[in-house]
């Protein structure tokens, strides 16, 4: 569909949409507006948006320091991007000096995607205004042979990177994962015939359309045999992946990778020198003959000025010398192609027998070099009637991927615009970015974060960095950055590896360390009073409307403070507080797992082979707060026993028909004293982290803790005990001490293992009880007190439903307000109410994109070793664990049919099996049957109720200080944690077998 067309049936047309831009943001003389995208190729549809692009050389505060613009006219949805004359110019001259450099096909060319979409747009967008001085030779155009070079380059070096995996794939008989790598190669090549067609446009949804443009006879140029068929209908074709793990699936393969060098070799040719041959050849169908033998999977070639290099790609193999007609050759060698008819069309040779003794000759050369597939997989024995043979297995890779190869997954494109500039990764860092290992943080963000959620992530990153960085000086320890990509958080700690300026760093540390362990207890009271008052100071913010006519006390009183001003005040105090708590928060935490490790690597040193998990037990059995919210709810299933209610919270009803059936009598009315006491502050509980809003607390949903005390209610009319096994494991904490403590030779290591212990079981409580502090309390308070600014949103149409006001990041947030206040202020129509609810809905499909996508565990180059005493503690991250990263495919292929056996951190020590009951979220909890054993990405400490329930955890996430190890030890249960894919191998239903002493989990039926 063309723009006029679209604009047409949008209710509006081209000079309409100019002059809502002139009257949104403003039109100069100087600026140039362009129709770029789908719509301004011919490619879009009447559902699509119309792109436009603003150069300019107006400051961003001109903007409201934003770079894009979203407004409706008529049905059409009309999305403007600012862009910087200065950005332009930059990226143009990058464009010209990266074009200028000699070819290589392993330059990563250093564009990301959304640069390269800009500059195709630049060049291809529909002027709808420019300067004179432009209309000539126009600045702002990059030279179109460069932008086809660039697509070619990309599809290039990212071929070559899937060439190797599939050879990998091969040799280890991964064929489902080879057939869809040999999909993603033949989308580059796609690419690169359109390149060497002319057609820049580098976004994949648009490549079948765009081939539909090709000539009749594209194939004529191609050293391949032809096929016959349209582009599009080849490209449709060889998409069709086969239905089988068989030799079937190898052709397919191969005849793809053939494809892709022809195309590849081509279009270097076409785009570098301008030249290629042409030969008009036979069809596939008049092929007889024997199959020429595919090359291998890795095979790559590089021109030079007398001809081809080929060889295996990352292999010190043999090199050969090729022209280009025995290249052209080379290229038919795809397993399917047999020799004299393919030959002439290769070369042009009238006599297929040259051309035979050609191939004849060449097969014996690239037989000898090893660049021939081999002839019969062992994995593929089976499928011609031998008995087959055991796969290799699996090497563990060198490294995990870099963040800048990483795909949008599709839906999620324009993600990066959700989050501040800060907070993704970017081309300006990228040698910094990418020389560093990065994880993925899901223990708190097991999901894509909301725009404004982020601002959880941004005071922690701060918090937790200050405090090893510049204020306690940790000797080994720097802060820990973060990235967003995908929308998923990834976290990356920086370590010290010079002895000097650790030692420098252990003199500071052991003054300022040294205090707060000898204050210990007065400074956590400290602590538990400010952070009290703080989270009295959130609630007691008001978040008032604004009203049609001032109260006349704002006269009467001399005030001389308006609403409007007010409320911009209450969203900051509302900010500020979240950014004070995560400072409160960090404090003494650091120096909590610094002890902790502490003990531990002293432990590991006087006892080598002495499990993780005996060492935690030696600091279990300790009362925390965290676990005050459950014993609340023991306390009120008693208590309905007492009452005879008992029969009220055993029905199926929910929470509201609950609560009016205790209303309805005097023993209920009782009941629900008891429940209003509890429930402040106990009931301010997320039923998840607490760093998404989307976790809602006990204090707003009462069924999770309904559910429990249903349970607990049964359990006591059984007989059962409900209670943790404190007794029991304080019991064997003390034997456990006391055995290590009588090996030790010495009295000084006597002392010093009795020191150590004490101080980790002197800071275990706060370890703990922050958590409910911060994130549960603090939080539940946090989210509610932002729902209000959502109210207020929705009731002057800035958002639909009061919860859209979290798909906007906190920076827009302010924006919004501020609009909101002076249309208020001014009585003229605020902007926001024309702009954010479409675009919330644009975002809301974005997030759905990205909730489809698996976030890979971790990026980059993994470190040498893991220092800082948060990330071994908390995320469990250390050597081990990322080399269980590294071969989890090792162990975890069901598609293969073997056994699933996982690795992770052995957390609480015990043997179990049982069924497993996978839950990814508190409302799969009511699933959970007796004696299940439970499976999740982590677990909440508002899941302890169903601790009494289950035989054991596994966990995706988590080291030996994390939540869920933490309970499990409480309640004596074995338990593995940070096994990395638990959820994903593991079903619903299967027997498991937990082995909390090795940190083995095995699915035994």
């Amino acid at each position: 569909m063309k723009i006029d067309e679209f604009l047409r049936l949008g209710g509006t047309d081209q000079a309409g949409v100019i002059a809502n831009v002139e009257s949104l943001i403003g039109l100069e003389a100087g600026d140039i507006l362009l129709a770029a995208g789908s719509l301004a190729e011919g490619l879009g549809s009447h559902k699509s948006d119309l792109d436009m692009i603003l150069v300019t050389e107006r400051k961003s505060d001109a903007f409201g320091y934003k770079d894009e613009f979203i407004f409706s006219l008529g049905t059409c949805l009309v999305d403007v991007r600012i862009l910087p004359w200065g950005r332009v110019r930059s990226l143009l001259d990058r464009l010209d000096t990266w074009a200028s450099r000699a070819w290589d096909a392993a330059d990563q060319s250093g564009f990301s995607h959304d640069e390269r979409v800009l500059l195709h747009r630049l060049a291809c967008g529909l002027v709808w205004q420019q300067p004179p001085d432009q209309q000539r030779e126009p600045a702002y155009r990059p030279r179109m042979s460069h932008l086809l070079r660039l697509k070619l380059q990309v599809a290039r070096h990212t071929a070559k990177t899937i060439q190797v995996d599939m050879a990998g794939y091969q040799e280890s008989g991964d064929f489902a994962t080879l057939v869809f790598a040999a999909h993603k190669l033949l989308g580059h090549a796609i690419d690169a015939l359109l390149a060497g067609h002319g057609l820049s446009n580098p976004i994949s949804k648009w490549r079948h359309r765009l081939l539909q443009r090709l000539p009749d006879n594209w194939e004529a140029s191609l050293a391949c045999h032809p096929s016959g068929l349209a582009a599009s209908e080849l490209y449709w074709r060889l998409q069709r992946i086969p239905e089988r793990h068989d030799a079937q699936s190898l052709a397919y393969v191969h005849s793809v990778s053939a494809f892709a060098r022809a195309v590849f070799f081509w279009a270097e040719q076409a785009l570098l020198e301008q030249t290629a041959q042409r030969h008009d050849g036979e069809t596939r169908a008049g092929m007889p003959g024997t199959a020429l033998p595919p090359l291998a999977l890795d095979m790559d070639f590089c021109r030079t000025a007398t001809g081809v290099k080929i060889a295996r790609i990352n292999e010190f193999g043999v090199v050969l010398d090729l022209s280009d007609e025995q290249f052209r050759l080379a290229l038919l060698f795809d397993g399917a192609a047999s020799g004299p008819a393919p030959a002439r069309h290769a070369d042009g040779a009238s006599d297929a027998m040259p051309a035979q003794r050609r191939l004849d000759a060449l097969a014996s050369r690239l037989a000898d070099a090893g660049l021939i597939a081999p002839a019969c997989p062992a994995a593929l024995q089976a499928d011609r009637g031998a008995t087959p043979e055991a796969p290799a297995p699996r090497q563990a890779a060198s490294s995990f991927p870099s963040p800048f190869d990483i795909a949008t997954p599709p839906g999620g494109e324009g993600w990066q615009q959700l989050y501040p500039y800060y907070h993704t990764f970017s081309e300006e860092r990228r040698p910094f970015e990418e020389s560093k290992f990065w994880f993925a943080d899901k223990i708190h963000h097991p999901a894509p974060l909301y725009p404004f959620d982020a601002i959880i992530c941004e005071a922690h990153w701060i918090g937790v960095s200050q405090y090893n960085t510049r204020v306690f000086m940790i000797p080994p320890a720097l802060g820990i950055d973060q990235r967003i990509l995908n929308g998923y958080l990834y976290l990356s700690p920086n370590g010290i590896d010079d002895p000097a300026l650790i030692e420098q760093r252990a003199s500071v540390f052991k003054q300022r360390a040294g205090y707060y362990f000898e204050n210990w207890d007065s400074l956590y009271a400290q602590w538990q009073a400010k952070v009290r008052t703080h989270i009295a100071e959130l609630e007691a913010i008001e978040i008032g409307d604004l009203p049609d006519i001032e109260p006349e006390a704002m006269v009467t009183e001399g005030r001389g403070i308006g609403s409007g001003y007010q409320l911009i005040v209450a969203w900051n105090r509302v900010i500020e507080s979240l950014l004070k708590i995560w400072q409160y928060h960090f404090e003494m935490l650091n120096l909590g797992y610094t002890a902790y490790l502490s003990f531990m690597d002293f432990c590991k040193g006087a006892f080598p082979g002495i499990e993780v998990q005996t060492v935690a037990q030696m600091v279990a059995g300790i009362d925390v707060l965290l676990f005050q919210p459950d014993d609340e709810l023991k306390k009120l299933a008693r208590l309905a026993i007492d009452l005879d209610l008992q029969h009220l919270l055993k029905g199926e009803a929910d929470a509201d028909s609950m609560l009016a059936a205790m209303r309805a009598c005097e023993a209920g009315r009782t009941w629900l004293s008891a429940l209003d006491r509890a429930k402040q502050p106990w009931f301010n509980f997320s039923s998840g982290t607490g760093f998404s809003h989307e976790d809602r607390s006990w204090i707003d949903d009462l069924s999770l803790p309904l559910l429990a005390m249903r349970d607990y209610v049964e359990r006591l009319e059984r007989g059962d005990d409900i209670e943790r096994p404190l007794d029991a494991v304080r019991q064997e904490r003390e034997r456990i001490a006391a055995e290590y403590m009588a090996l030790l030779g010495s009295e000084e290591d006597r002392s010093c293992f009795a020191e150590l212990l004490q101080l980790s079981r002197t800071v275990f409580p706060y370890v703990e009880n922050h958590n409910f502090f911060v994130e549960h309390w603090h939080h539940t308070v946090f989210w509610n007190k932002i729902r209000e600014f959502g109210k207020v949103f929705k009731a002057h149409g800035f958002v639909h439903e009061i919860d859209d006001i979290f798909h906007l990041n906190r920076y827009e947030i302010e924006a919004a307000l501020f609009d909101l206040v002076t249309g208020w202020a001014v009585a003229t129509p605020a902007r926001g109410p024309a702009m954010w609810p479409a675009e919330i809905v644009r975002r809301k499909h974005i997030r759905a994109g990205l909730c489809n996508w698996t976030a890979p565990p971790a990026l980059g180059v993994p470190p040498e070793n893991v220092a800082d005493p948060l990330v071994i503690m908390l995320w469990g991250l250390t050597g081990e664990t990322i080399r269980n990263w590294l071969g989890a495919s090792a162990d975890t292929d069901t598609g293969s049919g073997a056994a699933v056996r996982l690795k992770g951190c052995a957390a609480s020590p015990g043997v179990v099996e049982g069924m497993a009951r996978v839950v990814s979220s508190a409302d799969q909890l009511p699933d959970v049957r007796q004696d299940d054993i439970l499976i999740c990405p982590v677990t909440s400490p508002s899941w302890a109720p169903i601790f009494g329930r289950i035989k054991a955890v596994v966990s995706d996430v988590g080291g030996i200080m994390s939540h869920g190890a933490i309970v499990a030890r409480e309640y004596g249960l074995p338990a593995v944690v940070g096994t990395g894919v638990g959820t994903q191998v593991i079903r619903t239903g299967q027997r498991v077998r937990v082995d909390g002493d090795t940190g083995c989990v095995a699915v035994i039926d």
